[in-house]
């Protein structure tokens, strides 16, 4: 979406690892760490000269995927055929 709404000029970097040059000035940067009991951790950081912004979400059980999972399933039985997605569900309240 932050791409989308800057006119996909920005290219996807998925291994910042291995490189420790500054980050070019059109790219965002992905990377994922895996440890303890955290199941998922999704953090999204943006970085300005003299700040950072950051939103960021822990899960410590899968159970709430599964119960996105559900109410997924809830909303798409009896639909039509089509392409639904996430965007579908959370409009619907």
């Amino acid at each position: 979406m932050i791409n989308e709404s800057l006119g996909n000029k920005l290219k996807y970097e998925f291994n910042r690892h291995n490189k420790h040059e500054k980050r070019e000035k059109n790219e965002i940067g992905f990377s994922s760490i895996r440890g303890g009991n955290i199941v998922g951790e999704h953090i999204v950081q943006f970085y300005g000269e003299n700040e950072t912004f950051e939103i960021k979400h822990t899960s410590y059980s899968r159970s709430v995927f599964a119960e996105g999972a559900l109410k997924a399933v809830e909303y798409i039985v009896g639909k039509e055929n089509g392409l639904y997605n996430m965007d579908d569900l959370i409009e619907k309240k």
